[in-house]
């Protein structure tokens, strides 16, 4: 069958479904989709795979939502370029982020994410300019980078409260956030040795004698009131364990939770508890066990790991 004729084709069958399933075309947005690519219809193309993607990420399957949204930009570049088509690659690049994220695509979303922020820019769309933003915060918070987070985040907050939008100010907040604390566990990584260590626990165990002696000494307090407060004072534990959320070490640095949590541990003690996971997607988690098994590696040397 000839190109034109194969295009006719899928144009009717475009017509037929959008006819036969007026109101149900969400149940069948993939067909229409792969019609209206194949009628080179590109303006109803690129809604429709907009939709598929939207649909496909909403049961996880990721794959298939990156899939769509990539012809979506393949689609926008038959388009005239125009403001409202530019607008449109800019989303469909932002809307690329979740799906590549649960499948651990970070590089990818680092491309998208910044080219969305210089096309935002020429055009004078700030709102979208600080999506991108947001997603880039995240990204350099995710490699390990909380400096280059903290920069990205300082500009997203900046456009957000200048718009007035709550919802971005609240994300950007959450996203800096992320990146100080994680700027206060390299601090603990690169100054706290273990002679430091070993200063706050003696320093610890000196308030703890004091207080005791303090309330021994009181003259104005009573016998059995001491007692009570002695018997409260030794109740005060060390061996409080501190227990993180769960982390998704596919989309984390290996090495580097390995080198915080080790820190941390020798710190307090050996008193972390390192909540792992492999994908937020059960499909997605297929291969991902080596991540999780070189963290344990890395956790059985921590001083190695903390050296290097």
């Amino acid at each position: 069958m000839l190109k034109e004729q194969r295009r006719g084709l899928h144009a009717r069958i475009v017509d037929a479904l959008e006819a036969l399933y007026a109101d149900r075309r969400g149940e069948h947005v993939e067909r229409l989709a792969h019609h209206a690519l194949g009628a080179e219809l590109w303006f109803e193309a690129v809604a429709y795979l907009q939709e598929a993607a939207a649909k496909a990420a909403s049961r996880s399957a990721n794959r298939e939502a990156v899939t769509f949204l990539e012809q979506a930009l393949g689609a926008l570049g038959h388009l005239a370029e125009s403001r409202e088509t530019f607008a449109q690659a800019i989303d469909v690049r932002l809307d690329l982020r979740p799906p590549l994220l649960q499948l651990g695509r970070l590089d990818e979303i680092k491309t998208l994410s910044e080219e969305a922020a210089r096309m935002a820019a020429q055009i004078g769309d700030e709102a979208r300019q600080a999506r991108a933003y947001s997603y880039l915060i995240n990204y350099h918070y995710l490699r390990g980078e909380p400096a280059r987070a903290l920069e990205y985040g300082e500009r997203c907050l900046a456009i957000a409260e200048r718009l007035g939008d709550r919802m971005l100010v609240s994300i950007a907040r959450r996203y800096l956030g992320h990146a100080y604390h994680a700027l206060g566990q390299l601090y603990v990584e690169k100054y706290f040795s273990p002679r430091t260590k070993q200063r706050y626990e003696k320093l610890t165990d000196e308030i703890f004698a004091a207080f005791g002696d303090r309330i021994r000494n009181l003259t104005w307090m009573s016998q059995p009131t001491k007692d009570r407060a002695l018997v409260k004072l030794a109740a005060v534990t060390k061996k409080v364990e501190l227990v993180s959320g769960v982390l998704i070490l596919p989309q984390r640095q290996t090495g580097l939770i390995a080198k915080q949590a080790a820190e941390v541990d020798i710190l307090s003690g050996g008193r972390v508890r390192l909540g792992v996971g492999v994908h937020a997607a059960p499909m997605a988690a297929i291969g991902s066990r080596s991540r999780i098994d070189a963290v344990f590696r890395c956790m059985q040397h921590p001083f190695e790991v903390a050296g290097g």
